[in-house]
């Protein structure tokens, strides 16, 4: 009886103990391959110390308010972005929401673009999210995007109709907000009005 009341104890200082500490975040680390250039030139950003200080900026944001702010800081410090600097902001805004869609990575070609789904291994994601994935692809985009896979690696591939690299970046951009939303994930980023669209 004394050890249960102990046991008891125990667990409740754990449950309280555990319970204060930050949730884990559900997100990959998403690489995206083009077969675009994107990047800062330096007739735009002619000190390369200024470069380099926005691609780490860049590489370490947490937030799309962060990534507004840095957009915003390269348009007041150097003007209108050029084309490069548009593709290399809108490739940020994919990648923070692609990492809440979980997706692996995203790869550019000419003809298809493939977005890879998390390995087989992780379970949790073949029991809820994939479901929902494939149900939501199957119901609105079964005419644009197809599942293919190879090994123990799944992706969706999407034929390349798009007339130019942003219309690309815009159409994955939007479509894993719609994806975060189907998680379920409330990310307050999802009203941001920047380039993301």
């Amino acid at each position: 009886m004394i050890n249960e009341a102990v046991e008891e104890l125990k667990y409740q200082e754990f449950k309280e103990v555990f319970k204060s500490l930050p949730k884990p975040e559900n997100r990959t680390e998403p690489t995206i391959d083009t077969y675009f250039d994107i990047g800062i030139p330096v007739n735009y950003v002619p000190e390369q110390m200024d470069r380099l200080n926005f691609y780490t900026a860049l590489y370490s944001i947490k937030n799309i308010a962060e990534l507004d702010e840095l957009e915003e800081e390269l348009r007041d410090r150097y003007g209108t972005l050029p084309l490069l600097v548009k593709r290399l902001m809108l490739s940020a805004y994919l990648k923070y929401y692609a990492s809440y869609a979980l997706f692996e990575r995203i790869i550019f070609q000419r003809k298809n673009i493939f977005v890879l789904l998390p390995k087989g291994y992780k379970e949790d994601y073949y029991q809820t999210h994939f479901v929902e994935l494939m149900r939501f692809v199957m119901d609105e985009y079964k005419d644009k995007i197809k599942f293919s896979q190879q090994k123990d690696s799944l992706k969706l591939v999407i034929g390349n109709t798009f007339a130019q690299p942003e219309k690309e970046l815009q159409f994955l951009i939007k479509f894993s907000k719609e994806i975060i939303k189907l998680f379920g994930i409330e990310l307050e980023d999802l009203k941001s009005a920047s380039l993301a669209g």
